[in-house]
């Protein structure tokens, strides 16, 4: 094995330590409120359960390495029984560091039975220079069941003078919702991406982008109705978004110079999605 490190030279043989995590948690309806079913926490992989006054549980997930490179691997699993409402997000953006080998993988497993809710609000994710990174995401609903998830990624920190030259990058979103895929969607990019990013169809010199997509129940059509309009009026008038809607699935994309610009437009976008709740404190602070 030849890796190459920071200062150019080469160094044969050398076993790299990696960051290896899983946490799962599992949530239940007690008749008031959501409280804790089941909890476990490997390696770097952490769960945290602020108090709060909401009959909805927040978690913040917490990845203690402090980022991921090539060969780190984080694993979540999430469970909501029926009745309960759980908010998911992390304590701190993501950072994905230029990788010496490999890719970092991350992989997210969502469970929600009848009448759940579960809000997947992770904060965003940064993307260095030579990183690589490739997670999955898998969401299985009850047709009575809602699911709210974003993903936000940001190609480097302008503001640093840190530019995004070349990565590898791949994104895999499926839902299921009583048996049936409603939703599949896939990003990859991979390798120089600075000419194709410059282009129209792709980010047009933007650095940051995000997708929120929203599984309502199948019998509220008219209240997906309602969330689509809210979301619309509280984006400007700009070609930087679109959102859509399918039965009761609603697809938001988003586009932004930077990380600051692409926050100013998920912020009333994630309000009008929540019915004006306020967001998890870690968004907020």
């Amino acid at each position: 094995m030849l890796i190459q490190n920071t200062s150019g030279e080469h160094t044969r043989g050398v076993k790299l330590q990696r960051s290896v995590g899983a946490g799962k948690l599992a949530v239940k309806f007690d008749g008031n409120r959501t409280q804790l079913a089941d909890l476990y926490q490997r390696a770097n992989a952490k769960i945290r359960i602020p108090k709060t006054h909401d009959k909805a549980m927040e978690a913040v997930l917490i990845n203690t390495s402090g980022g991921m490179t090539g060969g780190d691997e984080l694993s979540w699993k999430i469970e909501a029984l029926a009745d309960t409402h759980l908010t998911v997000t992390t304590q701190a953006c993501e950072k994905i560091y230029r990788s010496q080998s490999g890719v970092a993988n991350v992989t997210t497993s969502v469970e929600i039975a009848d009448h759940a809710l579960v809000e997947w609000l992770p904060q965003e994710t940064i993307l260095f220079d030579q990183s690589g990174l490739h997670r999955k995401i898998e969401i299985n609903l009850a047709a009575s069941a809602g699911f709210i998830g974003l993903e936000a990624v940001v190609l480097g920190r302008r503001a640093m003078g840190e530019p995004v030259r070349q990565i590898s990058f791949a994104d895999r979103w499926r839902i299921v919702q009583s048996g049936k895929v409603v939703h599949a969607d896939d990003i990859k990019l991979e390798g120089s991406i600075e000419a194709l990013l410059q282009k129209p169809a792709a980010l047009n010199g933007a650095a940051s982008f995000a997708t929120l997509v929203i599984c309502l129940p199948e019998s509220q059509t008219d209240q997906a109705d309602l969330t689509l309009a809210q979301i619309q009026a509280a984006l400007p008038r700009d070609s930087y978004w679109s959102a859509n809607q399918i039965g009761t699935k609603i697809v938001a994309r988003f586009v932004a110079q930077d990380m600051y610009q692409l926050r100013q437009r998920l912020v009333p976008v994630l309000y009008a999605a929540r019915q004006q709740r306020p967001l998890p404190k870690v968004w907020r602070t």
